[in-house]
């Protein structure tokens, strides 16, 4: 019942012993419904291994990250992985993943952006992002398609397009080139 509740509620505030948890709800099925809006101090967390936000409206479920400080300074979505002492080479810290049905209504992953440490080092902190797609008609592989990783060189960003040299990466617009070497390799360059 409400009451019920609202004791259990001020029961967790009322100065009793640490770590106290509530359940709601007996079983999956039970939902909690919410008028306005649910304030959490700025430290709180959610513990969850998995959190869905679900609804059957077309284009929804929208999630929101909003800003109303009146600065230049926007929302901020962070991946951290918190690893203690055990920080390693390549350590995957977050990902986005694309999936949806196949033809035999099968959830397949088409697409996703993954964050990693390159090199941990400290002092020599190097990142990558990678953008993969999937591909292959009947291998049903999945490959990186776009690669951008730090360098050990300060300030300089080194860039993969494509996976293999059957890969097509077509440039719309103009091409601007302001290293000191171009290297083509390539049997056939046509122009036109």
């Amino acid at each position: 019942s409400n009451t019920h509740l609202l004791d259990a509620l001020a029961a967790l505030d009322s100065g009793g012993s640490a770590d106290q948890e509530i359940t709601i709800g007996a079983d999956a099925g039970d939902t909690i419904s919410f008028t306005g809006s649910i304030k959490m101090n700025k430290d709180s967390s959610f513990l969850s291994d998995q959190f869905t936000f679900e609804d059957a409206t077309s284009g929804k479920p929208l999630v929101v990250l909003k800003n109303t400080n009146n600065d230049a300074a926007g929302s901020t979505l962070r991946f951290t992985k918190d690893t203690s002492t055990s920080a390693a080479a390549n350590d995957e810290i977050g990902q986005i993943e694309f999936k949806h049905d196949d033809s035999s209504n099968t959830q397949h992953l088409y697409a996703s952006i993954q964050g990693f440490s390159k090199d941990p080092a400290n002092d020599d902190e190097l990142g990558k992002l990678k953008l993969g797609v999937s591909t292959g008609q009947t291998t049903n592989s999945y490959q990186d398609g776009l690669v951008i990783e730090g360098h050990a060189d300060d300030d300089r960003v080194d860039v993969t397009i494509g996976n293999g040299t059957d890969s097509v990466t077509t440039i719309s617009g103009d091409l601007t080139v302001t290293g000191t070497t171009t290297t083509v390799n390539s049997t056939v360059v046509p122009f036109g």
